[in-house]
């Protein structure tokens, strides 16, 4: 089974219905039958929060049912997504890597390498294009489905 590092943008892709919907959705549904583990990091949740809300707020939804609405959102997710973290090592070589112009990426790919996931999930593909050696292959939504959902089929 490949374990999965599903990046932020995945996430609010997912929750905002984005363009690339439907091939998240179809990679999520396969996260909650079981047939991938599904991983976000601990700061995704943060971000997913404070992205959630000013969705929300931008849609007029407001205290409490703004609340109610991301602690509804992240309950479903977490069902099959599970939370990991990563040490101060691994923050280090994010902070300090070359190949990454975003930290925020940086951040993300070094958690799904300290946590062994076989891909990170990604809708920000230009963002890992000039990794040297990579040691967490990347995939966009398509990709995915395209190479891995179907080749299990």
């Amino acid at each position: 089974m490949k374990k999965v590092f599903i990046d932020t943008n995945i996430i609010m892709e997912y929750l905002a219905h984005r363009k690339e919907f439907d091939d998240v959705q179809l990679i999520l549904s396969a996260a909650y039958q079981g047939g991938i583990q599904a991983v976000m990091s601990s700061g995704c949740v943060y971000t997913v929060i404070y992205l959630l809300g000013a969705e929300f707020k931008r849609q007029g939804i407001h205290e409490p049912e703004k609340r109610e609405k991301i602690k509804e959102s992240l309950s479903v997710l977490l069902e099959y997504i599970d939370v990991v973290d990563f040490s101060t090592d691994y923050v280090k070589k994010a902070i300090t890597a070359t190949d990454f112009k975003d930290l925020e990426d940086s951040c993300q790919y070094q958690c799904a390498v300290e946590n062994s996931c076989d891909i990170l999930l990604t809708i920000n593909m230009k963002h890992f294009k000039d990794l040297e050696s990579p040691l967490c292959q990347v995939a966009s939504p398509h990709e995915f489905v395209e190479k891995f959902m179907s080749a299990d089929e």
